[in-house]
């Protein structure tokens, strides 16, 4: 079942283990967008002045409290938009990358496979991508870690695995 806190910095929105934000006078679930980082992020005002959240650290704070001071939030299973408490790590950088391993889900994503989304083409890896499709890893790299970014060819690539 769905359960709402309030925000750390306040009381205006509250957050639910479901990973939505809403407006807590209002009721009113909050639309959230893909930042550049492939994260989902919100437009809140908070004591007159507007600004942007990513969603997940909203919740580790608001579930996991002071825990989250200092420390990096990630997915565990390291899709950016799935912000249930659930699926959230907290931990130093370090601690954060032991665990995946450990778990298995950690493939540095240069090396997992990936898929040009216009041509179906799948590659071994974003190196191997980039030296057939003569364009930069960096390119490919971006494109595939941010669902709405693509090269300058206008190609766009997702991790496959």
């Amino acid at each position: 079942m769905e359960e709402w806190k309030p925000l750390r910095e306040t009381d205006q929105y509250e957050v639910s283990t479901e990973g939505r934000i809403r407006n807590a006078r209002t009721g009113r679930i909050l639309t959230g967008t893909i930042d550049g980082q492939g994260r989902v992020q919100v437009c809140l005002t908070i004591d007159g002045k507007v600004g942007t959240k990513v969603v997940h650290r909203l919740v580790a704070e608001a579930y996991f409290g002071d825990e989250c001071n200092g420390k990096d939030v990630y997915h565990r299973d390291r899709d950016k938009t799935n912000n249930r408490v659930d699926n959230l790590v907290v931990g130093t950088r370090s601690d954060v990358i032991k665990y995946a391993y450990r778990h298995g889900n950690m493939i540095p994503n240069n090396q997992r496979p990936v898929r040009c989304v216009e041509t179906g083409e799948v590659f071994e890896s974003i190196s191997e991508c980039a030296r057939q499709m003569h364009i930069s890893k960096q390119s490919v790299s971006r494109s595939a870690n941010n669902p709405v970014s693509h090269t300058k060819d206008g190609l766009h690539f997702e991790h496959i695995d």
